[in-house]
């Protein structure tokens, strides 16, 4: 089946700053969830769709792992120093995350560090 990306279709955010895996509490960049049931996969959306992973690490070789709500492992990018790095993940239609997803980034991040992640619903 196609997917179908209208104009009007909202694109969210979510910030992680720290080496928990967080879930999505909003869309518009609030603090992440602990848990999915404190997320917003737990109501209004089931599932998502990543577009964009932004990370500004903490120092070289640091990541980011982004997961499926059961575990499986959409993706770990790594920073290859300590600039702001963008993935971009299958364009307008993005990379499926059943149940929604749940992101950490391997060091506990200072000001102005940390992760993104660009999505829209499914």
């Amino acid at each position: 089946m196609a997917e179908n990306i209208h104009d009007d279709q909202p694109c969210y955010w979510t910030t992680n700053i720290t080496t928990n895996l967080r879930y999505p509490s909003d869309t518009i960049g609030g603090a992440a969830a602990a848990t999915r049931a404190a997320s917003v996969f737990n109501g209004t959306f089931r599932n998502a769709r990543i577009q964009t992973v932004v990370f500004t690490p903490v120092t070289g070789g640091d990541t980011v792992t982004v997961q499926d709500d059961g575990g499986n492992v959409i993706g770990v990018f790594k920073a290859g120093g300590t600039e702001t790095h963008s993935w971009d993940l299958g364009g307008d239609v993005g990379v499926l995350a059943v149940g929604g997803f749940k992101f950490s980034i391997s060091a506990t991040a200072a000001a102005g560090q940390g992760a993104t992640i660009f999505w829209r619903h499914a």
